[in-house]
Formats: structure tokens, sequence, C-alpha cells
């Protein structure tokens, strides 16, 4: 855990306002309403859940958590208990403590689920299922449910392919994948490399050892025409989009018109 300390922190912690990324707790405990909020951040973008902070106007107020080792710990071992959450998404190094004149804050960073994981819900109900708007945690609708549970269905698109690395993708293609993704969701993952971004939309995952497995979905969207082609002997493009005073045009111009959803 990291401590931090320092009085240009108390400015920004009474100004704090909750929005679909920040939650606001003046519990000095861990609260039982953490869980709704733990299940929305982990079924939608993820975010970041402070304790010890009770909202007022014009400035918030620091009340600070009591034992701050017992909270954590309490956090960790709930977040392994399935009768309360059905998916474990504690990360001891996401969660901070930060010292205010004597008075301790508890920063929680929840990270966005995987696909294959999601829905996440509390209190052993799948029913308890929550996705944030705004600064609310709402209980999913049905509607809801059923894409989350069709998206996170395996199928061939999922499974990795054979014999392929990192070396497969297109470079090219990966770049404007990224600006159409950072236009549809921006100031998301923009700061990622292009590993880490692969990662976090479940184009790629690591593997016991320490590989890189490229999804055959992944491989038929941003890989190399020479590399598919060895999964696939029978693939061909549509068309391509050529580039002005390039011929044979670059793999990387190919036909893909939006993002795709790998998560």
């Amino acid at each position: 855990m990291q401590i931090v300390q320092g009085e240009k922190d108390r400015t920004f912690f009474e100004t704090l306002k909750e929005d679909c990324s920040t939650e606001i707790k003046k519990s000095k405990f861990l609260p039982k309403d953490l869980w709704e909020t733990y299940s929305a951040f982990s079924n939608t973008n993820g975010g970041t859940i402070y304790l010890g902070i009770k909202e007022n106007s014009p400035k918030n107020i620091i009340l600070g958590v009591e034992n701050p080792r017992k909270v954590i710990d309490d956090f960790i071992v709930t977040c392994r208990n399935p009768s309360k959450v059905n998916y474990d998404n504690s990360n001891e190094e996401n969660i901070t403590l930060i010292n205010i004149d004597g008075k301790t804050i508890l920063q929680i960073d929840i990270e966005e689920a995987p696909l294959s994981k999601k829905p996440v819900f509390c209190g052993g109900n799948i029913e308890n299922s929550f996705i944030r708007k705004g600064s609310a945690d709402l209980k999913m609708t049905n509607d809801e449910l059923r894409a989350t549970f069709r998206n996170a269905k395996p199928d061939m698109d999922s499974l990795s392919a054979p014999n392929t690395s990192l070396d497969d993708l297109d470079s090219p293609t990966i770049n404007r994948y990224r600006k159409k993704f950072n236009q549809q969701y921006p100031n998301r993952f923009e700061s990622l490399s292009d590993t880490d971004f692969l990662i976090r939309i479940g184009a790629i995952y690591l593997q016991k050892n320490n590989t890189y497995a490229i999804k055959r979905g992944t491989l038929l969207f941003l890989g190399k025409y020479q590399s598919i082609k060895k999964v696939y002997p029978h693939f061909h493009l549509d068309y391509f989009n050529r580039i002005s005073g390039q011929d044979p045009p670059p793999f990387a111009s190919r036909r893909f018109l939006r993002v795709h959803s790998f998560f």
C-alpha cells in the first residue's frame, strides 16, 4: 500500500464530487452499500471508492476511517467470499492510504472486470448486478443482463489462435483501431501501451508461461495477412481500401469501418 501525505491533498478531497468513476462514502468502517458500487464499477468502466469523506457544502468533511488495516482486510476477505460477491476484483496494489492531518482516507481503485466474469453481482443473487450511470449505481435491467451474458459467452472468436504471438499483429492496423476506439470512448485507455490496451479490451491475455495468447477474433481483426492465412488457409479479404501512393495496399488499411467490440 502507498502512504500519501501532504496539505495539497486536503483541497482535492474537500472539493471532490461523485461521478461515473468516483464514489464517496463517509463510513469509518467497511460500509454495506460499498458492494453495489463494487458491482457497478466492475460491470462498467471501473472507478475509485473513497472511504472516510462526508459530502458537504461548500466543502466535504474529512472524517477518516478507523483501523484502516482491518477495513482493508475485511474488504479483501469479503471479495473472496462467493456468497458476498461472485468475482474477486480485489488487488491490494490498488488500495491507497492517504493521511490528512492524522485522519486516514482509504482509496480503493476498482478495475473493470473481464468480459468473461461479467456480470459481477453481490449477495449471491444475480439480480443484484449493478452498472454505473452518472453518480448512481443502478440495477441491471433484464435486457442489460441478457446482453452481458451474450457478450460473455465463449465462442470460436474467443479461443486462442494456435502458434501465434504479438509479432503476428499488425501495428498500423492497431493504431487505426485505437484512433476509432478513442473517438468512441475518449480518455479511456489512451495512456496505455498497445499491449496493455489489447489486454484491457480482452483481445489478448497473458498465459501462465508469461507469453501472450492471441484470440482468433483478434487475429482476424488485427493480424497480419500472412499470419491469418497460417491459421485460416482459406481466408481472403473482401476488399482493400487503398492508400494513395502505396501499391499493393497495406493490410493495415483493410475493410474495418467501425469499432469492433472485444469486451
